[in-house]
């Protein structure tokens, strides 16, 4: 008797190893590519006939215990277990399939460790900026009062739109921090200005104070602080607007790889959870993980949570998209008919904008043409006339003039190449 509950005991624990597998498999199958996931489903019902056999043996031994003449010991490379001689014939049979491709299931799953095996990767876990504590700790009352008023109500939203990971309250006491010490740095060096002179043959020496030229460079610190202020105001917008303009040229291949993803019969749950992982589309992923993260981390079905998370999105056209989702869903349309639609549209928009830059782009091409190369070739014939006339413009020579145009042609440049780099569609 204790031979056989020894020989229960080896079966029930070798189906717990095949149960805890198949929980693996299924966790981590979506993560899988798709030849993966095709070899792991001939594993899955590999396993699940182990699995069978093996609750078949465990009831005979339960119903026949003293038949134990009729039950041999099989070894495994885990764990030996008890079957009578049809069943081992069936499970080596079996096990003469999977043994050799558990291996290499354990490599695909081993890639893939449990979350409370992984380790904490930098988005997980972020450690206080000791920059923003000090913020917080100087200006948090104030923040934290400023953050409700109606003037920074539209920082707050933008903030969630530019995906900038900080509170309302801590981006505006890092905000005035930032202008303050920029404010003293400016204090600083406006004494260091007023009271050191620094000469190219005389070198650096003191000199007497002089009110007239401190109050110049106290004046320069205020506009430096100023523009901080409005710099860390207006940059939220600004890195929403970019995040916008990255959205738009990846949704039309975003949208079809949706559709292809809905005409496998995937439900839409997944379907969002399949997009939020993927690295091909990042910055369309990172606003559906918004979406993913309300259902995972809240439990909200998925119409709620497109709605709940539309406002926090800066592209109006996956708004759009979003939106039409949940009056697919709402009113029992085809998913996949409405992605193809809509991937449709949205490509056409997408030839159009290309081919709106690129009759643009000519215009560009024109004015760079005749202000920056045309117009300085004349303007130096004219500068070569006047030097050799031995006159002078403003009391400026032909030399000091081609140095200052030559400087501002650089300047010139480089601004029309941030110009293009703006004005350009982006992918």
């Amino acid at each position: 008797m204790q031979e056989v509950k020894q020989k229960i005991k080896l079966n029930i624990n070798k189906a717990k190893e095949i149960v805890d597998l198949l929980k693996q498999i299924e966790t981590y199958k979506h993560k899988l590519t798709k030849h993966e996931r095709d070899f792991v489903s001939k594993i899955e019902v590999s396993l699940l006939n182990q699995l069978d056999t093996l609750v078949n043996s465990i009831d005979m031994l339960l119903i026949k215990p003293t038949a134990e003449k009729r039950f041999v010991i099989v070894e495994t490379k885990t764990l030996p277990i008890s079957l009578d001689k049809k069943q081992k014939e069936k499970f080596l049979q079996e096990l003469n399939i999977t043994e050799q491709s558990l291996e290499r299931v354990k490599k695909i799953l081993r890639k893939r460790k449990p979350p409370e095996e992984r380790q904490p990767t930098h988005e997980q876990i972020r450690k206080p900026n000791p920059f923003v504590t000090a913020a917080s700790r100087l200006f948090g009352n104030l923040a934290l009062r400023l953050a409700n008023k109606e003037m920074f109500k539209s920082l707050k939203l933008e903030l969630r739109k530019a995906n900038i990971p900080f509170l309302a309250s801590s981006y505006i006491a890092l905000m005035f921090y930032t202008s303050l010490l920029v404010f003293i740095l400016g204090l600083i060096l406006s004494l260091v200005f007023t009271f050191f002179s620094f000469s190219v043959f005389e070198g650096i020496k003191i000199t007497s104070f002089n009110i007239a030229r401190f109050l110049r460079f106290l004046a320069f610190s205020i506009i430096a602080s100023a523009l901080t202020f409005v710099f860390f105001f207006t940059y939220p917008s600004a890195q929403a607007k970019s995040i916008s303009r990255r959205i738009q040229s990846e949704l039309p291949f975003a949208a079809l790889y949706m559709a292809s993803i809905a005409s496998a019969g995937i439900e839409p749950a997944k379907i969002f959870e399949l997009m939020a992982s993927s690295k091909e589309y990042k910055a369309v992923s990172t606003e559906i993980k918004k979406i993913v993260n309300q259902m995972n981390v809240y439990g909200i079905d998925l119409i709620s949570a497109i709605k709940n998370s539309v406002r926090f999105i800066s592209n109006k056209k996956l708004v759009e998209l979003l939106n039409g989702i949940v009056l697919t869903l709402t009113t029992g349309g085809n998913l996949q008919v409405y992605f193809e639609q809509k991937a449709d549209s949205l490509f056409v928009d997408y030839r159009l904008e290309r081919k709106k830059f690129m009759q643009a782009s000519n215009t560009y091409a024109d004015i760079y043409t005749g202000l920056l190369i045309t117009a300085p070739l004349i303007f130096m014939l004219v500068l070569v006339l006047i030097n050799l006339l031995g006159s002078a413009i403003a009391g400026l020579s032909p030399a000091s003039i081609a140095m200052i145009s030559i400087g501002l042609i650089i300047m010139l440049n480089i601004g029309f190449l941030i110009f293009l780099q703006i004005t350009q569609p982006p992918g």
